[in-house]
C-alpha cells in the first residue's frame, strides 16, 4: 500500500469523525398535556439520542447507518402544582 493511498485512508478518517461529532444531536421534546386556571400542569417530555455512522470498504462499498444507544432515551411525565405559600411543587 503506498503513502498517497494511506493519507487519504486518514484524511477521510478525520473528515469522517469530525462530521459524525458535528452531526451528534438529540431531539428533544415537551408537550403540555393539561394547564388548568388554578395552577395545575401536566407535561409529557422525552429525549432521544441518536447520531450517524458512515463507513468506506475496501471493496468500494459504503454504508450509512443511524445509531442510537449511545445515550440513553427518556420519557418522563411531570405534575406542577399550583404555588401554595410561595412554594411550587412539582414530580
Amino acid at each position: 500500500m503506498n503513502m498517497n493511498k494511506i493519507n487519504r485512508k486518514i484524511q477521510s478518517a478525520v473528515v469522517a469523525a469530525a462530521l459524525v461529532l458535528g452531526c451528534a444531536s438529540s431531539a428533544n421534546a415537551a408537550i403540555t398535556l393539561v394547564q388548568t386556571e388554578d395552577g395545575w400542569t401536566v407535561q409529557l417530555m422525552g429525549l432521544i439520542s441518536a447520531f450517524t455512522g458512515n463507513s468506506d470498504f475496501d471493496n468500494g462499498e459504503s454504508s450509512t447507518r443511524v445509531i442510537t444507544g449511545f445515550n440513553p432515551s427518556k420519557l418522563e411525565a411531570v405534575v406542577v402544582a399550583p404555588e401554595y405559600n410561595g412554594m411550587t411543587i412539582s414530580a
